[in-house]
């Protein structure tokens, strides 16, 4: 469980340093993105919204296997998560 939290802050501290150094028009730059079956292109906006929604999506597969084993899910909501992150730092 601790290689997972260490995990956890790691990916955690890239995508919030990534997202701190956003700037202006970078949101619109537009990014090639590959797949096995296909070539893509979506604008640095368009991954981040994709990003959270995949976030939301695992969250409640989680959450759901979780219930099913007898646990209570970890309920947090933005702004208790953003005052415990503050206390992180």
């Amino acid at each position: 469980m601790t290689d997972l939290r260490g995990a956890k802050r790691e990916v955690n501290t890239m995508a919030l340093t990534y997202i701190d150094g956003l700037k202006g028009r970078i949101l619109d730059e537009v990014n090639v993105v590959r797949s096995a079956t296909s070539v893509q292109q979506w604008t640095t906006e368009e991954l981040l919204l994709h990003m959270a929604e995949e976030k939301l999506q695992h969250r409640g597969e989680l959450n759901y296997l979780l219930w099913q084993m007898g646990y209570d899910r970890p309920v947090l909501g933005f702004h208790r998560w953003h005052k415990a992150k503050e206390k992180e730092t």
